[in-house]
């Protein structure tokens, strides 16, 4: 049924249930209740009533037992009755129930209306104290008369002093939080660093962010999005690495974030342990006594000889892939129930096939004036995940579930790709639990910009889990139990030393052929040179200089660091900066040019030999 009813642009979907309500099959249940309703004797109504069942207005007498059973047996009006409803004047909907599950119907049957107006819910699970003030506000705000005394039946009217208003301030706020306030803010989704021991900074949600994050849609929730989780890692990197490259690894998403409205009510912390290398992102709302965990990973610089570094994309479509037109991807995505808004459909070129997959995402014109305020725009990256996703559509079955992301092995950042980038991704593996793949960012000229190994996202909608018809929720919480082994661990047998021999073969001839054994050559020895520079600059510091001898008794050198000394001494004496002996030491003529220019040389190496990072090594 539904395979019909796809080609014809109608979404469908099989509901699981225990019976076939609303449906003809009913007819028993249906007179069963009839029968049981026969002595009901409805009254006139006291508020205007609307049915679903007739899909129009009901006066109170006829909702007799037939009416009652008619519900059971037939479909249900949903779509008629909001629309008598709106015909009928109503201005301002509620829906009353332990947690919304109309309201985006609700809008849904109110889009092609001209006038637009507020669509509410009670409550919200978890919070429901709070989530029914901000409804009573919303009501208010909407023009609903309210009794307030009914709903805070322990408070009592003050009479205002007679007084002129003392003009004193009184306002209970960290210092923290003050400066977050005030301050000029972030670029990105990073607001501030806090002055603290442990580098940890916050984030507030403005306009500026939910501008695109409100059309990040799963289901019914606008989600904070794993990609926006990433790029505060990558702002964060970004400033303790100084814009070197780094990676991030062992990213685990271990519970979403759905957004409140206004999204401006969710704090939001990133710390980063420098001992341990590891980071967490947690968050509280305003009225919250608690903070959630949900991101966990490590973080570290990272050196670039690799093969993706010097690797290029051309903006042609790779052979073997076929184009895909990106509204019906988009549509796909929807009945799976990624509801994308405008801002996040950025794929402008899409190609995919044989679970491989490659395009062009580029932010739209709201918001790519934005692009250099982040190291990865959030939309840009998800759209790189979603380039994945029809690459994986390839290999899937037809029935397949929604999957979201739920960790990411290992990021390697080299460089911004800006409000545009090319995806080249492929997956490794697939099942109906997760799939897992490699995604490749470039710029549009081609160069390297991220590497994300490891990906992976799980089912998290009609996936069975133990006993039969256990569904996972879409709002999902990873955790992990200990359990006891079932077997023994057998030691591995060590490895032969030649086998050790091959595989360092292999890794350097890797290595030469990524980077050139000429450019490999010349980077090593202007590694030398900068240590020789970098070597007399600390002996200057230290006090040494043209005409003095020194020892390292003079120099105060620690009894455990005469060895090393002595071999620095002897490095920069190979290299004629310093004369003598083990007895003392002299700086010569060239000693103090050299010391001089260390700041130029590295700036020097830095420009000539990207990607190479130099050691003190003079032995």
């Amino acid at each position: 049924f539904d395979a019909e009813l796809e080609p014809q642009g109608v979404f469908a979907r099989l509901v699981r249930v225990d019976h076939p309500f609303h449906h003809p099959l009913m007819e028993p249940a249906a007179e069963k209740l009839e029968d049981t309703l026969a002595d009901l004797k409805p009254q006139a109504e006291t508020v205007p009533f609307f049915s679903t069942v007739t899909g129009d207005r009901c006066s109170g007498e006829s909702c007799v037992a037939a009416h009652w059973g008619n519900g059971v047996r037939q479909p249900v009006l949903f779509a008629p009755a909001v629309g008598a409803l709106a015909d009928f004047g109503v201005d301002v909907w509620l829906e009353l129930s332990a947690h919304p599950a109309l309201v985006h119907s609700i809008q849904e049957c109110l889009t092609g209306r001209t006038t637009k107006v507020p669509v509410v819910s009670s409550t919200r699970r978890d919070r429901e104290q709070e989530s029914l003030l901000e409804t009573a506000l919303d009501l208010h705000r909407a023009g609903v008369v309210l009794n307030f005394g009914a709903m805070t039946p322990s408070r009592r009217l003050l009479a205002l002093p007679a007084y002129s208003w003392e003009k004193a301030r009184w306002w209970s706020e960290s210092n923290d939080w003050r400066d977050g306030r005030l301050g000029s803010g972030g670029r990105g989704l990073l607001d501030i660093r806090l002055p603290r021991a442990t580098p940890t900074w916050t984030a507030r949600l403005d306009n500026r962010h939910m501008a695109y994050l409100k059309d990040h849609k799963v289901e019914n929730h606008v989600i904070f999005p794993a990609a926006a989780f990433v790029e505060m890692v990558l702002e964060a990197g970004v400033q303790l690495f100084e814009g070197r490259p780094f990676a991030i690894e062992d990213f685990e998403i271990r519970k979403p974030l759905i957004l409140p409205d206004p999204a401006s009510g969710v704090h939001l912390e990133l710390s980063y342990d420098q001992n341990e290398r590891t980071f967490a992102i947690q968050s509280r709302f305003d009225q919250g006594a608690s903070w959630s965990l949900h991101v966990v990973g490590s973080m570290r610089s990272e050196r670039t000889d690799s093969a993706f570094a010097s690797s290029t994309s051309e903006s042609a479509t790779p052979a073997g892939l076929e184009s895909v037109e990106t509204g019906g991807f988009y549509q796909y995505m929807s009945d799976l129930g990624l509801r994308y808004g405008e801002e996040f459909r950025p794929i402008r070129e899409l190609a995919a096939g044989s679970g491989k997959s490659a395009g062009r995402v580029a932010l739209s014109e709201t918001i790519s004036h934005r692009a250099g305020e982040y190291p990865l725009h959030p939309v840009l990256f998800d759209g790189a995940l979603q380039v994945f996703s029809a690459g994986a559509a390839t290999v899937e079955d037809r029935r397949s579930r929604m999957k979201l992301p739920v960790r990411f092995a290992r990021i390697l950042f080299l460089r911004s790709p800006g409000a545009a980038t090319l995806v080249r991704a492929g997956v490794l593996e697939c099942n109906d639990e997760f799939v897992e793949g490699r995604i490749g960012l470039y710029d549009e000229a081609g160069k390297a910009c991220v590497l994300v190994d490891g990906f992976r996202a799980i089912s998290v909608t009609g996936v069975r889990r133990g006993a039969a018809g256990g569904t996972r929720d879409v709002i999902y919480n990873v955790d992990w139990e200990r359990t006891p082994s079932t077997g023994r661990v057998t030691p591995l047998k060590p490895l032969p030393l030649t086998q050790l021999q091959e595989a360092a073969h292999r890794a350097l001839d890797q290595v030469l052929s990524t980077r050139g054994r000429s450019d490999l050559e010349a980077a090593l020895a202007a590694g030398d040179d900068l240590t020789a520079v970098n070597l007399a600059q600390g002996l200057r510091e230290m006090g040494v200089a043209a005409g003095t001898p020194f020892t390292a008794d003079s120099l105060g050198v620690a009894a455990g660091m005469r060895q090393a000394f002595g071999r620095l001494t002897t490095h920069l004496v190979n290299r004629g900066l310093l004369k003598g002996d083990e007895t003392g030491f002299e700086a010569t003529p060239a000693f103090a040019p050299a010391a001089a220019s260390a700041q130029e040389a590295l700036k020097k190496f830095v420009a000539e030999h990207s990607g190479h990072e130099y050691g003190f090594s003079p032995v």
